[in-house]
């Protein structure tokens, strides 16, 4: 290079470049247009070709070294005269613009015009030509095949000895450098998953939204959206199966809204959708039902049909917050809200929410803090033979202590639910149930079957089969003695997988009941495949005996179903001599209720059965209380 400098300086030649170095950044990029320039200046000879060139060649070097740099320069290069029609190109301007050498010559520049540059852009790059004789920057140009490219061009002044002024432009195709810039862009402010908005960028749609609907005195709302039991799906089905389920969700959520409007993801099974320019709150309200409906349909993930639900919070501007992380917040509430009342549906926000918030942000923080200091505690309820009228058995039920009082389970099992802290507290529970029990065998109990509910997340997870093997080592307690029960949603949310790991279960030693049976639409043809030894009916129906609902009908249908199935059948939530009276005339094998006996302490649990209180005879309900 430095020869080739040398040599340009003896030339009497101005230069201007355009080179493809928008990568390169600092020194670099100054040295890499630095030595572009030089190479024009040589170039230059070349361009002169029809004239005399001895002397030059002379003066200057080897004019054929100057044409094999020409020809091999990776930047295009074209020479044009002063009314600029192009005199010669080399071999990369013919392959960048897609013109043949023939095609090029005799033609202007502006054949390869774009149209994205508008007469003043091309007035202010020639009025700094002719004011310095160069002029640098990016240009938009359209391929002989009419494909849109960036250039990074430069255009320099020549006068050649003989007073002719000429002009060269070298430049480089730097489209793949701005789509790759767009790219970056794109993983910055989209969900690689869906390639939806991700937060940023919903923050800032949700921010023009606001600014419109001020200017036209109008209103916009933000929408979160959940899916309900997303967790249940990749525990069971794979994180593939959940990536599935997700990019499927998204494009329902798309078909749920206006063009203008936004659907972005805010990460897992969250999502949001902006919708700009609403005049009354029902427009917003018609979109959730949408979104609650859609999110709703069947699905197919490896061959087998799913289904979830979502839980939708909607807030609204300038109503409930004028910026977009006060109407997050409240549309969270507003979705947790949702989730509170069964999940499956949608909620407006309101004030009294965030009352609510505020308590359950009190529960979340104390349940922590009882399971890291240990202050759960269990209560047994006796489950009592209709035949014998004896205890055989108790259901084990989670309790949390705060101060000296007992938080009942309705109050914290719902946060443990959500937050999945319903993992350690299920985990806890049945490890403390079967030590329990066992210690009551070596203090010469006779032996009882101690029923522990499980979580739908604590029976998903992969290990669920080998912890309870584990737990029962570990105890001592005979498999026999252990009576699992799961939630009739949950046996039938994924039918195939449960019936495999209820098979596994059985393997080990362990009865099975189904809990809350009658609330969960069972397939007849799965429950006949279930292994399971036990059909609990669900308090509801016990309660609705003989009332403004009647499910007499009901509860006797599960007996008889239970009976001709092989399965034990027992009822919980019995209160009443009446519902007694009914359940042992339709046969009915077991109860569980205040009517006998309210959930007990172990001290007291204990006491009960050397009691040997008859079902019958000696009702312990009025005594034990039913609070």
């Amino acid at each position: 290079m430095a020869a080739l400098a040398g040599l340009a300086g003896g030339c009497a030649l101005g230069a201007l470049v355009l080179v493809a170095v928008p990568a390169l950044t600092g020194a670099a990029r100054f040295g890499a247009v630095g030595g572009a320039v030089v190479l024009v200046q040589l170039l230059v000879l070349y361009a002169m070709h029809n004239r005399p060139l001895h002397a030059q060649a002379a003066r200057c070097g080897d004019l054929d070294l100057i044409r094999g740099i020409f020809e091999a320069s990776n930047e295009a290069i074209m020479v044009t005269d002063a009314e600029t029609r192009i005199e010669q190109v080399n071999d990369a301007f013919c392959s960048i613009t897609g013109y043949e050498r023939e095609e090029a010559i005799g033609q202007k520049p502006s054949m390869m015009k774009s149209g994205r540059h508008d007469a003043e852009f091309y007035a202010g790059m020639w009025a700094e030509i002719i004011k310095t004789g160069r002029w640098t920057g990016e240009v938009w140009d359209r391929r002989k095949d009419g494909e849109l490219f960036a250039k990074w061009l430069s255009i320099t002044t020549v006068s050649t000895s003989a007073g002719e002024r000429k002009y060269i432009g070298v430049f480089s195709d730097i489209t793949p450098i701005k789509q790759a810039a767009r790219h970056a862009e794109v993983l910055r402010s989209h969900d690689h998953l869906t390639r939806l908005p991700n937060r940023t960028l919903l923050a800032d749609r949700m921010d023009q939204a606001m600014a419109r609907a001020a200017r036209d005195k109008r209103s916009c709302a933000l929408v979160i959206v959940d899916i309900d039991r997303f967790k249940d799906v990749n525990s069971t089905l794979g994180h593939t199966a959940g990536d599935r389920l997700i990019v499927e969700m998204a494009a329902r959520l798309k078909t749920c809204v206006r063009r203008h409007d936004t659907v972005a993801r805010l990460g897992g099974d969250e999502f949001a959708l902006v919708l700009g320019d609403l005049d009354a709150e029902r427009i917003a309200a018609r979109v959730a039902q949408k979104v609650v409906a859609a999110i709703g349909e069947p699905l197919t993930l490896n061959y087998r049909e799913v289904r979830v639900t979502a839980s939708v919070g909607v807030t609204l501007f300038p109503q409930d917050g004028d910026d977009f992380e006060t109407l997050a917040k409240n549309a969270d509430m507003a979705m947790y809200h949702a989730k509170s009342l069964g999940k499956n549906r949608y909620q407006f926000f309101t004030p009294e929410m965030n009352e609510r918030l505020h308590k359950r942000i009190h529960v979340e923080n104390n349940l922590r803090l009882a399971i890291e200091n240990n202050e759960l505690v269990l209560h047994y309820q006796p489950m009592v033979s209709m035949h014998t009228g004896h205890v055989i058995g108790m259901e084990a039920l989670v309790r949390r202590r705060e101060a000296d009082q007992l938080v009942p389970p309705g109050v914290f099992i719902p946060v443990a639910e959500e937050t999945g802290l319903i993992i350690k507290i299920s985990d806890w529970t049945l490890r403390e149930s079967c030590r329990q029990t066992r210690l009551w065998m070596d203090q010469g109990l006779p032996p009882l079957r101690v029923a522990v509910n499980i979580s739908s997340h604590h029976f998903n997870l992969q290990d669920f089969v080998p912890t309870v093997k584990g737990i029962l080592a570990e105890t001592g307690l005979p498999p026999a003695l252990l009576e699992l029960e799961v939630t009739e949603r949950v046996v039938m949310a994924d039918a195939l997988v449960v019936i495999e790991k209820l098979k596994q279960l059985k393997e080990l030693g362990v009865y099975l009941s189904i809990d809350d049976f009658g609330t969960g639409f069972s397939s007849l043809s799965y429950l006949n495949r279930f292994e399971v030894d036990k059909l609990k009916i669900d308090l509801s129906f016990v309660r609705d005996l003989f009332g403004p609902h009647d499910s007499s009908n009901i509860v006797r249908s599960i007996i008889s179903l239970a009976h001709n199935m092989g399965h034990v059948v027992i009822a919980e939530g019995v209160e009443k001599e009446s519902q007694l009276a009914f359940l042992k005339e339709h046969e009915c094998d077991e109860l569980q209720g205040f009517y006998y006996s309210m959930p007990l302490p172990p001290e007291r649990f204990r006491d009960l059965v050397k009691a040997r209180r008859d079902l019958f005879t000696d009702p312990p309900g009025a005594v034990e209380g039913r609070g």
